[in-house]
């Protein structure tokens, strides 16, 4: 059963900081408003989601964050963006204190995110 609210990772395009939202509603439509748009799913691990929106590249949103995989540069995120926890379901849960961490170690920099590195 997934919980009416969340805890996620916003990050703003043009934004250095993310931000962790204790409460983010847990609903299909908070998602895409959040991105601004259609949503596409980029996992980062089984338990770890990059929620983006789906135009973002054809309607030139602003650049985000490179994803690298192994220290190439294998493309590129834009606008605005949700991290979200998953459970074997595949449902969004909660973010763990846990999670948060290897998100934050994950991005090299905050223009650089590493899809090939392992944490937990």
């Amino acid at each position: 059963m997934t919980s009416e609210t969340i805890r996620v990772m916003v990050l703003k395009a043009g934004v250095e900081e993310g931000r962790i939202v204790e409460k983010f509603p847990n609903t299909l439509e908070a998602l895409q408003e959040a991105v601004g748009g259609y949503i596409e799913a980029v996992r980062v691990t089984s338990s770890i989601i990059i929620w983006t929106n789906e135009e973002g590249k054809p309607k030139g949103l602003n650049h985000n964050f490179h994803l690298s995989l192994n220290g190439f540069i294998e493309d590129w995120v834009v606008g605005d963006v949700v991290i979200t926890g998953s459970n074997e379901e595949g449902e969004n849960v909660s973010l763990t204190d846990e999670e948060i961490e290897e998100i934050q170690k994950r991005f090299l920099n905050r223009g650089t995110f590493d899809l090939s590195k392992t944490i937990i």
